[in-house]
């Protein structure tokens, strides 16, 4: 059998912390969409590194004029 790697999940504070947000604004952001991707697991919520770095890739900008992509 083959074996697999998990990535070691993180909480929302500790995603919050990377992303210079609040827990909150998380909270918001799986409400209602625009946030990274995360993973629900029961009542408990956490962020895969990869789903954080994916997300920060897609909402690099290079000026202030352009646009985020959707």
């Amino acid at each position: 059998m083959k074996a697999t790697t998990l990535e070691q999940t993180l909480t929302t504070e500790d995603a919050a912390r990377i992303l210079c947000c609040s827990p909150t604004t998380l909270a918001t952001k799986r409400c209602r969409g625009g946030g990274p991707k995360y993973v629900k697991n029961g009542a408990q919520v956490v962020y895969l590194p990869s789903d954080i770095e994916a997300y920060l890739a897609e909402n690099r900008r290079e000026n202030t004029s352009q646009k985020p992509k959707k």
